[in-house]
């Protein structure tokens, strides 16, 4: 029962704690006995029609220098991408004197938390941007499911899937078509591919082949017009002399290194 009771009285402080009636300044400023990374303040304007300057970022810092006397601790003044002005500070007095602006440049601004209702950049719901029952959400986690059932990439699944997700039974019904089997198309291709090589490949080896015929033909005519002219410009007496040399060669050479049969 004394935990039950505890942890009651824990609930109900935090409860009073946050509903607290003191404003973010005073709060910020009894938590200046901490001590603190980073500090992150957002500015905007309050009317759609007159948005901070942002030509001249010397005129802004000048102006902060007027209104905050401890601009020093300002670690980082920048602009996103929708036009709002983000301080960084770890200073919880200075995130205090941001949080007290009411004007930049003789723009309204305000830095409290936003009064609109909560909307959807992506849907425009009337919920966050990163809420799971998000339309949006469910439908890009399909696709993910879509591209790992079928081994595709994410443009090629989001492509199949809005495709399918648009037609209707009705249209398939008009169109009364079967789809053909993917397997027999890629087949299909890839034996047309590789009859298209292999026909480029025997034009070029009869092509080589007959180049090889045509040189070695070249060569022989070469060589046997070379050979004719050479027997005509040898004379009839060196023929004969050739002629009777032939037959003296009969006789086996005999070869003595030397000794006995040498000296005799």
């Amino acid at each position: 029962m004394n935990d039950v009771q505890s942890s009651n009285s824990m609930i109900f402080s935090n409860n009073n704690y946050f509903k607290s009636s003191k404003s973010i300044n005073e709060l910020v400023l009894r938590l200046g006995q901490k001590s603190f990374e980073e500090i992150h303040i957002i500015c905007q304007h309050r009317d759609a029609k007159h948005k901070i300057p942002r030509s001249n970022p010397f005129l802004i810092q000048a102006d902060i220098k007027k209104h905050i006397n401890r601009h020093d601790n300002i670690t980082n003044m920048k602009f996103s991408r929708q036009g709002k002005l983000i301080f960084s500070t770890a200073d919880p007095v200075c995130a205090a004197q941001i949080l007290n602006l009411e004007k930049i440049q003789e723009t309204p601004i305000s830095t409290g938390q936003c009064q609109g209702p909560e909307k959807c950049i992506l849907c425009n719901g009337p919920h966050s941007a990163t809420s799971k029952i998000c339309p949006r959400h469910t439908h890009e986690q399909k696709i993910l499911e879509f591209k790992c059932r079928n081994h595709l990439t994410i443009g090629e699944a989001r492509r199949l899937y809005t495709q399918s997700s648009k037609t209707h039974y009705s249209d398939a019904a008009k169109i009364n078509t079967t789809a053909p089997n993917i397997e027999e198309i890629e087949n299909q291709r890839v034996e047309s591919i590789v009859q298209n090589i292999t026909t480029k490949m025997e034009q070029q080896t009869t092509l080589l082949i007959e180049i090889f015929q045509k040189t070695i033909e070249n060569l022989v005519q070469y060589l046997v017009s070379v050979l004719h002219q050479t027997d005509l410009k040898k004379s009839p007496n060196r023929k004969r002399q050739m002629i009777n040399i032939v037959p003296s060669t009969n006789n086996p050479m005999q070869w003595d290194a030397g000794g006995s049969n040498a000296s005799n």
